[in-house]
């Protein structure tokens, strides 16, 4: 059940004028103030077309009152640089445009106000999320779980603009940690979630919440390999992004005093020799001979790399890499937290052989498609409970919304070929289902053809569903479906007919309403 909306007597006016106070303690300066309330305006502007799309989402009395917290609480320097200016070349030479500091809670910036609204929400640390107790899945859970709230939260910049739903994997900052939230937000609720991301109890342990709320939701065998399998896919992320992590295990195994100092030592030594990289890209990066002669020297060793521009975007990747291993070499070896690991060893509660995770063959990428075909298998289960129209709606719009999640950054869930055969058995149980229920309407006699159809709306990116219409017309292959909304053409499916299908008519250019 929804919880009371304790901000649900407040207007928009009100929101702005709680932004206006803490922004006048801020020593931001005018542009950057004025960019943050534009963001104020937008996530609230978009925030309809964003419930319509997702539909278990938190109110938006709380999205827009914990932007304003965080900003309060979480952001004491606020610094714009300028795209022409000479720090500009810092920034340009980062993946994200943009520099977050959680432990002086500063934020360099373009002026842009998707950026400022990533680097904002990227200030939140929350430290009591997850239990001391789990060790180094505290470390993977929290990192997991904070990129994908952020992203999650920045939504509503990033895909809406206040008319169109738009989706570019490219614009997505981490793909993985997303997926992976969307998912959890999905089979356990965004409830728990919600609650997960904003504790400040640590006396409640929220990997035991979810838990808890697998086996509600589902039987016990069903529940324990989906939460085995989210654990180990967020595990196995953490550690293919930060493999120095892997030599903290092997210490965890024997931790005297004499394995803690080699094993500071270690990190000392690959510090070193990442600093070096890192001045050594930057000179080829800022350095157009140098840059001209390194990509003579990569192409030259089996690289193809057509021109400049190519290597510098693959030099700057290369150093973000460089400079997250070393932000966290130093979270790592930082005496405050190192101390406080030392303390809390004895108390480790160990959930797997995190180490023999670690060190398997699969990938991060293998676990998180191991971990969509449970997410099917288990949302299969879900759907097959649902009764009535309302209900079933909710799975049409939650099931088209899951279809476009990117899982890499050229590819969608629904384009992937491992995933190919699950998505599509689920699309046609609930297209039979809504049909069952008199939600959706068959447009065409051909069961073949009227499948085809129909399923292609969980492709769709029309806003509202039930507006959808599509009308029929004779190809050369076969036939083409146009989906509409309104007058206006969203994208047209070609489909080939093969000859055993049987007879069929088709009505050409007549518009037929797929929602009834």
């Amino acid at each position: 059940m929804p919880k009371e909306k304790i901000f649900s007597k407040l207007k928009y006016k009100d929101y702005n004028n709680m932004l206006e106070q803490v922004l006048e303690k801020k020593d931001f300066s005018s542009t950057g103030k004025n960019l943050i309330l534009s963001v104020l305006y937008k996530m609230e502007t978009n925030y309809n077309d964003y419930k319509m799309v997702k539909r278990d989402i938190t109110d938006k009395e709380e999205i827009l009152v914990n932007f304003i917290n965080i900003v309060k609480n979480d952001c004491n320097s606020l610094i714009i640089i300028k795209p022409e200016s000479k720090k500009s070349v810092v920034l340009n030479n980062t993946t994200s445009k943009y520099m977050a500091n959680p432990d002086t809670k500063e934020l360099e910036v373009f002026p842009n106000e998707k950026y400022i609204l990533e680097g904002i929400y990227s200030l939140y640390d929350n430290e009591t999320m997850v239990n001391d107790k789990y060790g180094i899945l505290k470390d993977a859970i929290t990192e997991i779980l904070k990129n994908g709230n952020s992203s999650n939260n920045i939504e509503l910049l990033r895909d809406f603009n206040g008319f169109a739903w738009y989706i570019e994997p490219n614009e997505f900052e981490d793909i993985y940690s997303n997926l992976i939230f969307q998912d959890i937000r999905i089979i356990a609720g965004n409830d728990l979630l919600k609650d997960w991301i904003y504790n400040k109890n640590e006396e409640i342990d929220y990997i035991a919440e979810l838990k808890k709320e697998l086996n509600r939701r589902y039987d016990q065998e069903m529940a324990e390999q989906l939460f085995n399998q989210i654990m180990i896919t967020i595990l196995k992320v953490y550690i293919e992004r930060h493999p120095a992590k892997i030599k903290e295990l092997e210490v965890q195994e024997d931790e005297g005093p004499q394995d803690m100092k080699k094993y500071v030592e270690e990190i000392s030594r690959d510090k070193k020799k990442l600093l070096r990289q890192v001045e050594n890209l930057d000179r080829c990066i800022n350095d157009t001979d140098k840059l001209t002669e390194e990509l003579v020297a990569r192409n030259k060793s089996g690289e193809s790399i057509k021109n400049e521009s190519e290597l510098k975007e693959i030099l700057i990747e290369e150093r973000q890499k460089c400079i997250n291993k070393i932000m966290e070499y130093n979270r790592t070896i930082d005496p405050r937290q190192f101390m406080k690991k030392i303390k809390k060893q004895t108390t480790k509660t160990k959930l797997f052989d995190y180490k023999v995770i670690a060190e398997s063959n699969t990938t991060a990428l293998d676990e998180l498609i191991n971990l969509q075909k449970l997410f099917l298998k288990g949302y299969k289960i879900l759907a097959e409970k649902l009764k009535g129209k309302k209900e079933v709606l909710e799975l049409l719009y939650e099931f088209r919304y899951y279809n476009l999640i990117p899982i890499t950054r050229s590819q969608l869930l629904k384009d992937n070929e491992e995933l190919k055969e699950d998505i599509d058995n689920m699309r046609e149980f609930l297209i039979t289902k809504a049909i069952d229920e008199r939600l959706i309407n068959s447009v065409n006699s051909n069961n073949y053809i009227n499948d085809e159809i129909l399923k292609n709306i969980f492709s769709l990116r029309i806003i509202t569903l039930e507006n959808v219409e599509v009308n029929i017309q004779h190809i050369q292959e076969g036939i083409r479906a146009n989906y509409l909304d309104g007058d206006v053409e969203e994208t047209s499916k070609d489909i080939a007919i093969p000859e055993n299908i049987g007879k069929y008519k088709v009505k050409e250019k007549k518009k037929i309403k797929i929602f009834s």
